[in-house]
């Protein structure tokens, strides 16, 4: 099977390498899909032997190796979960082809850096060139490119397993409503994945789209009325799902809060385990955006993560500061709708996390939508100044007129 792991490997590399060419980017551009590009490759074949030692991305690719197709089938038909879903998409590739970890890792790798670029598209139809993000900066410090090269993002984008596929699903998902008419497909992927993996995300995403959209002063009343009938057409049964999969009978504060100590329990048994009981419900969502921080540091890790969830602490501090109200009120409906998702992802998650390892990978899912508001009041900075510089030269101009 060698062979087909060299070939299989060096596919995946080739088309994570290749996919720029598929969409409209320019020169420059490209350039800065090629350094996403390496550092993904680099961070995946890291990741590889960190995985390899155990944990999900190992056991979703080696149960299914050691799975006939008769018991794969009984599993979907008995208790079809989002485990038995990664089973069943790994069993051809790891049991039929007979495929070694490293070769699925980069298969994954290649879906993560495509979430990527779909970032980088979204980002491009709001602001036309990725490349002004050159000329910007965050308290005096440049972001381009290291905005985009989050390490914590990639180590979670390039893993086999549910975490990846998610976060492929958000971002395709965001792109796609940009133009749903061009990009119907890409909605029907994106929600089709989320809702066999994590349907709590695609109901978050639904809730988020919908409220953008009826908050905007833009939205004639007709399609507000429209967008409300269509999205409780959705949210209910979404809704039921998601109490279903979560294993609440019925919606109610009391087993709510019977499910959030449940699962908070259930998910400090790790040595990374957190005591949350204790903080008030603001202090848990600090938590689960920004800890682990470097107290909470016990391993090169956990370091690394600290200074990225510091990083990420700067960037939405400038987000606030940067006249973030003006801005979520003028900007495009989809920047409420990546801010909401921010925000309520953070407080559905917040009371049911108490373990950091599972914190930073959950908050994964939201990063596509917090990379795309922050680039966006970036770039709104950015407006701002060139405005601000107009308007000076414009009075000097008056001031002193050319002989």
């Amino acid at each position: 099977m060698l062979l087909l792991d060299i070939l299989f490997s060096l596919l995946s590399i080739f088309a994570a390498f290749s996919i720029k060419y598929f969409y409209n980017f320019n020169r420059n551009e490209k350039k800065l899909v090629n350094i996403i590009f390496v550092f993904h490759t680099i961070v995946c074949i890291a990741a590889t032997p960190i995985l390899f030692e155990g944990g999900d991305a190992y056991g979703y690719w080696m149960i299914p190796k050691i799975m006939n197709w008769q018991e794969i089938l009984y599993l979907v038909q008995s208790n079809l979960n989002p485990t038995v879903i990664i089973n069943l998409i790994n069993y051809f590739p790891s049991n039929a082809l007979g495929l070694s970890f490293p070769t699925g890792m980069f298969m994954y790798s290649f879906f993560g850096l495509w979430g990527f670029v779909f970032i980088l598209l979204t980002v491009k139809h709001l602001v036309g060139d990725l490349t002004v993000f050159k000329k910007s900066k965050v308290f005096g410090v440049n972001v381009y490119p290291l905005i985009f090269l989050l390490p914590n993002m990639h180590f979670w984008s390039v893993g086999i397993g549910k975490d990846t596929l998610l976060f492929f699903a958000v971002s395709l998902f965001i792109y796609s409503v940009l133009n749903i008419k061009k990009r119907f497909l890409g909605l029907i992927v994106a929600s089709t994945i989320a809702f066999f993996i994590r349907p709590h995300m695609l109901l978050f995403l639904v809730a988020s789209f919908a409220l953008a959209y009826l908050l905007s002063s833009k939205t004639p009343l007709y399609q507000k009325i429209i967008l409300t009938g269509v999205s409780l057409a959705l949210f209910i049964p979404l809704l039921n799902v998601v109490l279903e999969f979560a294993k609440i009978e019925e919606l109610s504060l009391e087993n709510f809060m019977e499910f959030s100590a449940r699962r908070a329990t259930s998910l400090s048994v790790a040595g990374s385990g957190i005591d949350l009981s204790g903080l008030p419900y603001p202090l848990k969502v600090l938590t689960f955006l920004f800890r682990p921080l470097f107290f909470d540091a016990h391993n090169f890790f956990a370091y690394l993560v600290s200074f990225e969830n510091l990083i990420q602490i700067f960037l939405l501090v400038f987000f606030l500061k940067n006249r973030f109200l003006t801005l979520l009120k003028f900007s495009p409906v989809i920047i409420r709708a990546c801010f909401l998702f921010y925000i309520i992802g953070a407080l559905a998650f917040a009371p049911i996390m108490s373990n950091l390892g599972i914190i930073i990978r959950e908050k994964n899912m939201i990063m596509p939508a917090f990379l795309i508001f922050i680039l966006i009041s970036v770039y709104y900075k950015h407006l701002r100044k060139l405005n601000d510089l107009k308007i000076r030269e414009n009075i000097v101009d008056f001031h002193h007129p050319d002989p």
